[in-house]
């Protein structure tokens, strides 16, 4: 049986949709491996380093949280730690594409399982992305936003800059 799941994505930022899935992999898995992952399709509001200390920060009070990067392939890094996949899911547009992503992974590594739970009824709007675009906006104290990060986020000293030049490179 395996006891470790792997929670990877970009979290840009990070979410209480984000954590809350974190947090109930934990009751069923001793140890989440709570990824940061390069997706080279996405432009990135926040840093490396921004975004792992968000993580860190939102899910200190969870012990068995192991918060990591990888620049590889998601399936590699679980392939290494002999842990599963684990995805989070809000609506039916979600699951297709995790089906999809799934089914590519079981392509490269059939060994590992992928295991998708619904979000709480409660947060199935919350997103990066919509979290993000709140923030470009200048609204930084969210309810999707974790307080932590919330209180990272207005800390930035160039966020105003990064705000007027986001997406115009």
């Amino acid at each position: 049986t395996l006891k470790d799941a792997v929670f990877a994505g970009s979290f840009d930022p990070v979410t209480v949709g984000h954590l809350e899935i974190v947090r109930r992999l934990g009751d069923v898995f001793d140890r989440v491996y709570f990824l940061l992952a390069v997706n080279s399709d996405k432009h990135c509001f926040f840093t490396r380093q921004e975004r792992l200390d968000m993580m860190r920060a939102a899910s200190a009070p969870m012990p068995f949280v192991v918060v990591d990067y990888t620049d590889g392939y998601v399936y590699e890094y679980a392939r290494k730690k002999g842990a599963v996949l684990a995805r989070g899911v809000r609506n039916a547009d979600d699951f297709a594409y995790e089906r999809v992503m799934a089914d590519n992974n079981h392509g490269w590594a059939p060994e590992i399982q992928t295991v998708f739970l619904m979000a709480d009824p409660a947060l199935r709007d919350v997103s990066s992305t919509h979290a993000r675009d709140l923030i470009l906006s200048g609204k930084i104290r969210d309810s999707s936003l974790p307080p932590v990060a919330a209180a990272y986020i207005a800390a930035i000293p160039d966020l105003e800059e990064r705000r007027r030049t986001f997406g115009k490179q």
